[in-house]
């Protein structure tokens, strides 16, 4: 599914009725139809104030984030919109092709406008983290604040990480068009985590991972990254790292913070890349505690029965 100049930010998407039988721990699976015929899947959970755009990395998918999802939304402060993004989960793709960034931000505001939000917070994951900092550039109005978990912002990376990342689209690109899903996931594993990653997996976990094989065609070039716009963001930005992950991600962490207005980065010890999925009750204590410094959440609140069926004030 090739970008659409049709799925622009003012999209009049409508999404479609909650089904029951897609209930996932309490979060509804809605689906928007982007102008394109691209189908978008993002679900719901919570009843909280802030509207909260919750975004997954790349050979992953909203469901693996609930745990993550269930406490920010088990918090009372948020409704979490946890999106399968463009190329993954229930949004994948028939046919993946690298996609620039602008396509998933234009993504994210369609969401935004389905649910009646007129600006959000972001929590991304990895690759879902460099979404929600160009995101943050590109509709500063429509961003209250973003928690950023280890994003490989490849432009800033030193030249060394750089090469690395373009041996790795290099390799799922030619991965997916000699042997497809599977062997694109592989590739990208075996690139950004090690050959040792991917012999010590499973079946269930290679089979889940060849399913998401589109999704890392779609994100491994990192197509469309504009560092020169990330000085346009005027929204409280922090960069979460773990100190058990590879140095490259704290090294370009620093560098987002250099680059980025009132950037700051904060350490949680003991984790690695995994940590959203592994160890989630830490990384949303974390997330929680930033959004409750930069203003966004009251310091003490939870839900209340009048809040219990919509986004409260912060809605559009």
């Amino acid at each position: 599914d090739a970008p659409d100049a049709a799925d622009a930010p003012d999209a009049a998407d409508a999404p479609d009725a909650p089904d029951a039988a897609a209930l996932l721990g309490g979060a509804a699976l809605r689906t928007l139809r982007r102008p394109s015929g691209a189908r978008l899947s993002y679900r719901r959970s919570g009843a909280g104030p802030v509207p909260l755009l919750l975004l997954h990395g790349t050979l992953s998918t909203s469901a693996q984030l609930r745990g993550l999802a269930d406490a920010l939304a088990d918090s009372g402060s948020f409704t979490v919109l946890a999106v399968d993004r463009r190329g993954s989960g229930e949004s994948r793709l028939a046919e993946p092709t690298p996609l620039p960034v602008q396509v998933h931000v234009d993504d994210l505001v369609a969401v935004l406008d389905a649910e009646r939000c007129g600006a959000a917070a972001v929590l991304g994951i990895s690759f879902g983290g460099v979404v929600g900092i160009e995101f943050a550039a590109r509709v500063p109005a429509r961003t209250l604040a973003v928690v950023a978990w280890e994003p490989p912002y490849g432009p800033l990376a030193d030249a060394a990480t750089r090469r690395r990342f373009e041996s790795v689209a290099t390799a799922t690109e030619r991965a997916y068009l000699e042997g497809g899903r599977a062997r694109a996931a592989e590739a990208f594993l075996r690139g950004v985590a090690g050959d040792d990653a991917w012999e010590g997996l499973g079946d269930r976990g290679r089979s889940f991972l060849a399913a998401e094989g589109g999704g890392a065609r779609v994100d491994a070039a990192l197509a469309g990254l504009d560092p020169t716009g990330l000085a346009r963001i005027n929204a409280p930005v922090t960069l979460l790292t773990g100190n058990a992950s590879e140095a490259f991600y704290g090294q370009i962490a620093d560098a987002l913070v250099s680059r980025i207005p009132g950037g700051q980065r904060v350490r949680l010890p003991d984790l690695g890349h995994a940590g959203p999925i592994t160890a989630p009750a830490r990384v949303a204590k974390g997330a929680i505690r930033v959004f409750k410094a930069a203003g966004i959440v009251p310091a003490e609140r939870s839900a209340t029965a009048g809040e219990r069926g919509g986004l409260g004030g912060l809605g559009g």
